[in-house]
């Protein structure tokens, strides 16, 4: 299973054509995307970054179990933390996304 980047989104697919659909329907992206009124001729763009991850960023425990504290970490100060190769084990639906950066 691969791990894509897109625009902040940590998802792991198959390939990036499965990665970059979820994207759409999880995002919402397009939905933010607001032009307004243009000039004639003139031009927008609109940017999205496509990134395969390296397989040494699977393994890094980064990613917090929860928000604000669930039976993992209910007794300590602190999260727990995971790594995407951790939710990757223990999922069976794909595409999915794993994080999102804040």
């Amino acid at each position: 299973m691969n791990v894509y980047e897109i625009n902040g989104y940590w998802i792991a697919a198959n390939n990036a054509d499965e990665a970059f659909e979820h994207y759409l329907d999880d995002s919402c992206f397009l939905d933010g995307v607001y032009l307004g009124e243009m000039n004639e001729d003139a031009e927008e763009q609109v940017i999205i970054s496509v990134r395969r991850a390296q397989a040494k960023e699977k393994t890094v425990k980064n990613i917090p179990c929860c928000e604000d504290g669930c039976e993992r970490c209910e007794e300590k100060n602190d999260h727990e933390y995971d790594s995407m190769q951790d939710i990757i084990d223990r999922s069976t639906d794909f595409p999915r996304t794993l994080a999102i950066d804040s």
